[in-house]
């Protein structure tokens, strides 16, 4: 029966010993990479999420029911996400304003997630006081013209915060 000798044991070792170590710096640098690679490409994705406003819906009956002190409505927002990376939406605070005025805030805490290269409508429910938006809306009648509205705030994602800021007219 064949004995290694002592040094053929401590070559033998030595060599298990260094492709191990090897092996395993490389399995943790591609592992590295990789990380790299996904991180970089959601990043991406979170800087380059565009968000349209699709269309403001009031809510009629809603608002009946409050006997017209509060104008109850529907923000739908089309959020782009034209990267190769998922992104997940925790939060959303927006506010509506016209003519230096508030309109209402838009404030949601429900998650979810804008697949790669894909898109997807929500809707954010909201209210103001008719008291308060009382000059915007007798403009409106005096005029009979377009209202401008902007829609500012924030968005918080699964890598951070996002700035909306999105101008149009409703009516």
């Amino acid at each position: 029966m064949y004995k290694p000798t002592r040094s053929q044991k401590l070559a033998a070792f030595f060599f298990t010993f260094v492709f191990m170590k090897t092996s395993n710096l490389i399995l943790l640098g591609a592992g590295g990479v990789l990380l790299y690679m996904f991180l970089r490409r959601k990043a991406a994705a979170a800087q380059n999420l565009r968000f349209e406003p699709v269309d403001i819906i009031i809510d009629l009956p809603r608002t009946r029911q409050s006997l017209f002190t509060r104008l109850y409505y529907t923000l739908k927002i089309n959020v782009i996400n034209p990267e190769g990376a998922n992104v997940n939406v925790r939060n959303v605070v927006l506010r509506v304003t016209s003519d230096g005025r508030t309109l209402g805030d838009l404030v949601s805490s429900k998650t979810f997630t804008i697949p790669a290269r894909s898109n997807q409508v929500i809707g954010l429910d909201a209210a103001i006081s008719i008291f308060g938006a009382l000059g915007t809306i007798i403009n409106f009648i005096k005029k009979r013209q377009p209202i401008p509205v902007n829609v500012t705030g924030q968005i918080t994602s699964d890598l951070g915060i996002l700035n909306v800021d999105y101008n149009t007219t409703v009516l």
